[in-house]
C-alpha cells in the first residue's frame, strides 16, 4: 500500500514498497548522496553494481566517524538537508539518529523480507561485518607478528602506529575488548611508545610505505583492500575478534529520498552484499566470494562511550 507525499514515496510500516514502484521514483530523482566513514572500496563495488542496474549517480561523501557524526548532525539541526542515506560504523550515534527521526527504518525496503531481523533491531541495517585485525609491513617486520601483545615489544618501538579512539568511535571497542584481556598495563604500555592514526585508511598507507611496520586495529576490508593493490602488508585475524559494524539507514528529510532508500535496499540484496563484503562477512547466509567469521567477542557497544575517559588516561592522551 503506498501513498505520496510531496517528492517522496510513503508506505503503510506493514508494508514494504515494491521494487520496480520504487526504482522508477529514484530514476525521476536522478542522484543520491550518500555520507560514509565506511570501507571506501567497499561501498565502491556496490555503487558500481547499482549504478549498473538503475543508471543512477552516486556521490559518496567520506568523513571519519567522529567528522561525520558532526557533520551531519551540524546540518540537521540547521534544517540543511543534504544526504540520502547515512552509513556509520560509529556503535552510538546512528542509534541516536534514530530516535531522534533523523534516520529512518528500513521496514518498508523491497530488500526487508529477507534480511535477519537481528540486524535491524535497533532500526539499523548491518551492512556487514568487517573484524579488526593486526597488521604489519612484511619488509619491515620480515619475522612477522602473532599476537596482539606483540605490539608492545621493546623492539618495536618507533614502529607502531594505533587508530586514536578520540576520532574512531567503533575502535573505541577494540580497546575496551583489549583492556578486559591482557588489562590496564597493555594500554599505558601502548601509550607510551606507539604513533595515533585518525582513520586506518591513512594509517594502512603509512604502513605500506614502510614509515612505520605495525599499524592496529585496522578492520578487515580495509586491510585486504590495500594488499589487493600490492601493498607489502600481512594481515592477521586474532582473537578476542571484535567486529566493526557499518550501520546504514535512509535519511528522513532526504533531497532524494527514493534513490536513498533503493541504494541501501540494492546493498542489502545477495548481489549487493557479495560485491560489498567480498572476501569479507556477510550477515545473510551463503553469499558468493564471502567468508564465515569464527567467533566475535562479546562487547557492549555502549562501553566505548562509558570507558573512553579511562582509556584516553592510561594511553596518556588529552
Amino acid at each position: 500500500m503506498l501513498f505520496r507525499s510531496g517528492s517522496g514515496l510513503l508506505s503503510c510500516p506493514a508494508y514494504a514498497i515494491d521494487e520496480p514502484t520504487l526504482a522508477a521514483a529514484a530514476k525521476k530523482e536522478g542522484r543520491v548522496t550518500v555520507y560514509s566513514n565506511a570501507d571506501p572500496a567497499a561501498l565502491e563495488r556496490a555503487v558500481k553494481g547499482f549504478k549498473a542496474k538503475y543508471g543512477i549517480d552516486v556521490d559518496v561523501q567520506r568523513l571519519t566517524g567522529a567528522a561525520l557524526a558532526q557533520r551531519f548532525t551540524a546540518e540537521y539541526e540547521s534544517g540543511v538537508f543534504l544526504a540520502d542515506m547515512f552509513i556509520s560504523s560509529d556503535p552510538v550515534f546512528p542509534k541516536e539518529a534514530i530516535k531522534k527521526g533523523w534516520l529512518l527504518r528500513p521496514d518498508d525496503l523491497p530488500s526487508i523480507a529477507a534480511w535477519p531481523k537481528t540486524d535491524t533491531a535497533d532500526g539499523l541495517v548491518s551492512l556487514g561485518l568487517n573484524p579488526y585485525t593486526l597488521c604489519w609491513n612484511a619488509n619491515v617486520l620480515p619475522a612477522g607478528l602473532t599476537k596482539w601483545e606483540d605490539i608492545n615489544d621493546p623492539k618495536y618501538r618507533g614502529k607502531v602506529l594505533v587508530g586514536d579512539p578520540r576520532v574512531l568511535a567503533s575502535a573505541r571497542l577494540w580497546y575496551v575488548a583489549m583492556r578486559a584481556k591482557y588489562g590496564d598495563g597493555f594500554l599505558r604500555e601502548l601509550g607510551s611508545h606507539a604513533a595515533f592514526s585518525p582513520s586506518a585508511v591513512p594509517g594502512l598507507q603509512q604502513l605500506a610505505a614502510g614509515a612505520v611496520g605495525i599499524y592496529a586495529p585496522s578492520t578487515y576490508l580495509n586491510a585486504t583492500d590495500i594488499i589487493a593493490k600490492g601493498a607489502p602488508i600481512k594481515n592477521l585475524l586474532i582473537e578476542p575478534i571484535v567486529v566493526s559494524v557499518p550501520f546504514a539507514a535512509a535519511v528522513a528529510k532526504a533531497p532524494h529520498p527514493n534513490a536513498g532508500k533503493l541504494l541501501l535496499s540494492y546493498i542489502m540484496t545477495p548481489a549487493g552484499q557479495e560485491a560489498y563484503n567480498e572476501d569479507g562477512f556477510s550477515v545473510l547466509p551463503n553469499v558468493p566470494k564471502t567468508k564465515t567469521l569464527p567467533s566475535m567477542a562479546n562487547v557492549d557497544p555502549n562501553e566505548g562511550e562509558r570507558q573512553l575517559p579511562e582509556i584516553l588516561g592510561l594511553l596518556k592522551l588529552g
